[in-house]
């Protein structure tokens, strides 16, 4: 049996484990919107999917398992690249 929630699959779900496995993913919220961000080699690439829905799943996942949460580019900036 498949658990679903909404209309995504948890095996659909687990194909994009690595976003919360990895502390290079981050999620970047502000007053318009949650985002998944890839921060590499001093660049931030926004991860884009078309299904919004699966989208929102992951980063709720991702909130769910404690994965960093930034609300401004400054904030992501001064943490990510000035501690490291």
């Amino acid at each position: 049996m498949n658990n679903k929630i909404g209309g995504i699959t948890m095996d659909k779900l687990e194909e994009y484990s690595y976003l919360w496995e990895s502390d290079n993913y981050v999620i970047f919220e502000d007053e318009v919107a949650r985002s998944i961000l890839l921060l590499e080699g001093g660049e931030m690439k926004f991860f884009l999917l078309e299904d919004e829905f699966l989208n929102s799943a992951i980063i709720n996942k991702m909130l769910e398992l404690g994965c960093k949460r930034y609300g401004s580019i400054e904030e992501i900036r001064r943490k990510y690249y000035v501690e490291r």
